[in-house]
């Protein structure tokens, strides 16, 4: 899932994945953006985008808490 996320971060859909998932923890998905964000690659704020995908997200979607 780490490079799915990655994908997400450098301008990819994100949204679901395949079963078995889990969720990436909030270091390692810190550490990730912080690496993408060394060489330059500008990504999304906001992480719920991931998880609904980026075209839900743009349609008001959001993921239950």
């Amino acid at each position: 899932m780490g490079i799915k996320y990655l994908d997400w971060l450098a301008g990819g859909n994100g949204g679901l994945f395949r079963q078995p998932g889990s969720r990436i923890p909030h270091q390692a998905r810190q550490a990730m953006r912080a690496g993408l964000k060394a060489i330059g690659v500008i990504s999304r704020e906001d992480d719920e985008e991931f998880w609904v995908g980026r075209v839900n997200y743009a349609r008001g979607i959001r993921s239950r808490k």
